[in-house]
């Protein structure tokens, strides 16, 4: 998607973390972060060290999810979580239309 900043257009991704499927299913959280191309990579690997390093959440396999450590910590928590393992700031999303809350479907 693009995002519009004082006039042009940026492309990058609007954040969203937690979601998932199963037995419990969540629905993914917006995070309000912004991601650009070039950083995907660094976010990623920063989110997956969370994840590891949070071990409780891997020590029974009913419970071993990223989307209940969402659930546990919140998203303030975890946005705080994440700019501490980044060298930049995360940005907000911005102008990212909102996804429309009409329909929400776990298939496809």
């Amino acid at each position: 998607m693009e995002r519009q900043v004082n006039g042009p257009s940026q492309p990058g991704f609007d954040l969203w973390v937690g979601g998932g499927l199963s037995t419990k299913p969540y629905f993914a959280q917006r995070l309000n972060a912004f991601v650009a191309p070039e950083k995907v990579v660094l976010v990623l690997k920063a989110i997956t060290e969370i994840y590891r390093d949070a071990s409780e959440y891997r020590q029974t396999r009913s419970h071993a999810r990223f989307k209940f450590l969402i659930a546990d910590w919140g998203i303030e928590k975890f946005r705080t979580a994440l700019q501490t393992k980044l060298d930049f700031p995360l940005e907000e999303s911005g102008d990212f239309p909102d996804l429309p809350d009409t329909y929400k479907d776990h298939v496809g």
